[in-house]
C-alpha cells in the first residue's frame, strides 16, 4: 500500500545556469531506429535549447543491446525499462518509484497510448509536461498538450518532426542541429550472450 499523502506536492525548479543540469524524463520506444530517429533529434533540441541535460529514458522492456547504443548518442543517460503487465499500473508504479528525479521536463516520444504516458509524466511530477493527447480530459494531466486526435495524420510526416512537434508545434522541419549523431568508436562488437 502506497502513502500517497503529499506525492502530488508542487516541485520547485533550480534555475538553468551552467552549474545546474536540466532534468529530462522520456518515454522512447525500444526499437533502435524510434529511438535514433524521434528521441535523438528531440533531445538534441533540448540540449540547444536548455544548454546541459541530465536525460532519464524509460521504455517498454529490458534490452542489453539498446541500452548500449543509447549511451553511444548520451553516455550520461538514466535507462529505466518499464516491467511487461498492465502498462496502467506499470507506469504508474515506475513514476513514484522514481519521483526522486525531480524532473524539470517530462516528455513522451511514444504517439500511442497518450492517456498511459500522460498519468505517468503527471505522476513523476515534471514541472512541464509534454505528450500527445486524444481528448481534453487526458490534456488536464499535462501543461503543455499537444492534442492531436487523428494519429494516422501524424504518420503522414517525418517520425522525427512528429516528436520535436510534440515540444514545439511550431517546428515544420528537423533542424540540421538535431540531426543525430555519434562517435563510432563507442560503439562495441556485438557479443550474444
Amino acid at each position: 500500500i502506497f502513502n500517497l499523502k503529499g506525492m502530488f506536492l508542487k516541485l520547485s525548479i533550480k534555475p538553468n545556469n551552467s552549474n545546474c543540469a536540466t532534468k529530462v524524463v522520456m518515454i522512447i520506444r525500444n526499437y533502435l531506429g524510434d529511438f535514433i530517429t524521434m528521441a535523438v533529434p528531440l533531445c538534441n533540441h533540448l540540449q540547444s535549447i536548455y544548454g546541459k541535460c541530465d536525460f532519464y529514458f524509460f521504455y517498454p522492456d529490458n534490452d542489453i543491446r539498446n541500452k548500449e547504443l543509447i549511451k553511444c548518442f548520451f553516455p550520461d543517460a538514466h535507462i529505466f525499462p518499464t516491467p511487461s503487465g498492465n502498462r496502467y499500473f506499470q507506469r504508474f508504479k515506475m513514476a513514484i518509484t522514481y519521483r526522486w528525479i525531480k524532473p524539470d521536463v517530462g516528455i513522451s516520444t511514444v504517439l500511442n497510448y497518450p492517456k498511459t504516458n500522460s498519468l505517468f509524466l503527471f505522476a513523476i511530477g515534471a514541472k512541464d509536461r509534454y505528450a500527445r493527447v486524444a481528448n481534453k480530459f487526458t490534456s488536464k494531466l499535462l501543461n503543455h498538450p499537444f492534442i492531436f486526435a487523428d494519429i494516422n495524420e501524424l504518420h503522414n510526416q517525418p517520425i522525427g518532426l512528429c516528436s520535436l512537434q510534440v515540444f514545439d508545434q511550431k517546428i515544420k522541419e528537423i533542424p540540421q542541429n538535431c540531426y543525430p549523431s555519434f562517435d563510432i568508436n563507442k560503439i562495441k562488437p556485438y557479443n550474444p550472450k
